[in-house]
């Protein structure tokens, strides 16, 4: 599921070979934030940053698919309430992606946040989940970055995404993952987070998404 498109898209192609050209000349969007745990120590490396609707973070490694089921069955497990968007949710809604990372938009109170770093421990031996606070993410810095120790996946975990996007402003539903069930936005919602970004591959993916679900602007 976790998978390059369809080379057969030449839209999709251009775009990803000029988001790679971007990647490589470096990050193009400025991260406001601080990491608080050091790079290269036993834990793993929490992020915070204030996100915008143009957000784009730079990968070094393939998500790996057991730790993405083992963390999506761990937020069931422990309730935590959350949408999957970005390309984890184009697989789940049948557009095969490449894919890094896993974005999820969380519901902003403390105690979902609880249930979600009770979620991460229990799939991370990592004390430093417990730098993940509902005080960032419901504060200034509504997006954190969690990178694991061994280093080869991270999670997006949002409340809030500029101006443009909050977690009730989510159309959510509920998709099947081999045995599990998730909530993912759904094939609008991710239209609408995508059609209006500045990245040539988001763009490109809204116009699959339009094509695909007969969806039509406002």
């Amino acid at each position: 599921m976790w998978q390059n498109a369809d080379p057969d898209l030449p839209l999709l192609q251009e775009a990803q070979d000029a988001d790679d050209a971007m990647r490589r000349r470096g990050p193009q969007l400025p991260l406001v934030g601080r990491v608080v745990v050091a790079a290269g120590c036993p834990t793993g490396i929490v992020t915070r940053y204030r996100a915008t609707p143009h957000y784009a973070a730079r990968y070094t490694h393939h998500v790996d698919f057991a730790t993405v089921k083992s963390v999506l069955a761990a937020f069931e497990r422990e309730g935590v309430r959350y949408a999957i968007f970005g390309a984890a949710a184009l697989n789940l809604h049948g557009l095969a992606r490449f894919t890094e990372d896993l974005d999820v938009f969380l519901e902003p109170m403390a105690d979902n946040i609880a249930r979600l770093r009770r979620a991460l421990a229990s799939v991370f031996d990592d004390p430093s989940i417990e730098q993940i606070t509902a005080e960032d993410l419901l504060g200034e810095y509504p997006a954190v970055q969690y990178v694991p120790p061994d280093g080869t996946f991270h999670l997006d975990l949002l409340t809030r995404l500029g101006q443009a996007f909050a977690f009730g402003d989510l159309e959510v539903v509920r998709t099947p993952f081999e045995d599990l069930t998730v909530s993912v936005v759904s094939p609008r919602t991710l239209y609408r987070m995508k059609r209006d970004t500045v990245r040539l591959k988001d763009k490109a993916d809204a116009q699959l998404l339009k094509e695909r679900f007969h969806l039509e602007d406002p």
